[in-house]
């Protein structure tokens, strides 16, 4: 069975001399050669791949290794989703990362085995334990956002006030601007349009078209969409009913969750759980997944 969503979950496949793995999975795909060498297709050249090296495939671009005919290809990886780091991310940062993601000579990205990203790949595969899922899901992370930091421009840094006199002054774009580096993702939820345009110093109508303007939708349905991947992720990892699913991810009538939900992702949130196959588990606790022949999970989360 192909774990597809499983976020911040180390896994292991081998894939036997001379043939090839594809790994169709959703989000950011890290990778790592534990042992063996091979290849990894990127258009027409490929890329040799030895012990230790680490490798980064955007989402929407399936991952193909080919092992080598001396010997089989052991390669470590875990997937990222940024829209379940609401808490983390800011939607500034998120923005980046889309962007990033469509670039197409930018993806699949080779680290060596040198590099300090691959090499807190190798510690990271090393002290990793079942027991100690919070930190492992805590060093995954922070080796993903290692690489993905490269894909994220830096703040433009603001002018030197005695350079002159009217930078002391920001406008509401650039306050919007900082705001937006600032404050991850779920903090949007819990603000009001009168206190972020206050935060701006402009007004709740120049706030909204800055809002806008920038995001390509009102606040109001970027709040439904962080709701929503909050419930898709409850759905996946709980047998919580669907009425507490809606009540904990802010909506307050189950009827509307379940259009909504509908209508994002294309099935009702009943649908959605029947899909995955999850089985009964109570909120809170997870299960170890079940891996296909040839794969380990390092890391139940």
């Amino acid at each position: 069975m192909m774990i597809r969503n499983s976020h911040l979950v180390l896994h292991e496949v081998s894939v036997p001399a001379a043939t090839e793995w594809s790994a169709d999975l959703p989000g950011w795909l890290f990778l790592r050669v534990r042992q063996g060498e091979g290849y990894a297709f990127r258009e027409k050249t490929p890329v040799l791949l030895s012990d230790g090296d680490a490798l980064v495939h955007a989402p929407g671009r399936p991952c193909q290794l080919r092992a080598s005919q001396l010997g089989d290809l052991h390669v470590q990886f875990f997937q990222v989703f940024p829209e379940l780091l609401a808490g983390t991310i800011s939607a500034s940062e998120r923005q980046h990362l889309e962007r990033a993601a469509q670039l197409e000579h930018t993806f699949p990205v080779h680290r060596p085995a040198t590099s300090p990203a691959a090499q807190q790949f190798a510690e990271l595969g090393k002290r990793i334990r079942p027991s100690h899922t919070l930190l492992a899901r805590c060093e995954m992370l922070h080796l993903s956002a290692m690489i993905l930091t490269d894909h994220i421009p830096p703040p433009v840094p603001e002018s030197n006030p005695g350079e002159n006199s009217s930078s002391l002054t920001l406008t509401a774009k650039q306050r919007f601007e900082t705001l937006l580096t600032q404050m991850v993702e779920s903090q949007w939820q819990h603000q009001t349009p009168e206190k972020l345009a206050r935060q701006c110093g402009c007004g709740v109508r120049h706030f909204s078209r800055l809002f806008r303007s920038h995001f390509g939708q009102s606040l109001i349905p970027k709040r439904i969409t962080l709701c929503l991947h909050k419930a898709k992720q409850m759905l996946e990892e709980s047998d919580a009913k669907i009425i507490d699913v809606a009540m904990d991810s802010g909506f307050n009538h189950v009827g509307l969750f379940t259009s909504r939900f509908k209508l994002r992702f294309g099935c009702t949130p009943s649908e959605w759980r029947r899909r995955k196959g999850k089985s009964a588990k109570p909120v809170g606790k997870r299960t170890q997944p079940m891996m296909a022949p040839g794969r380990r999970s390092l890391s139940p989360v």
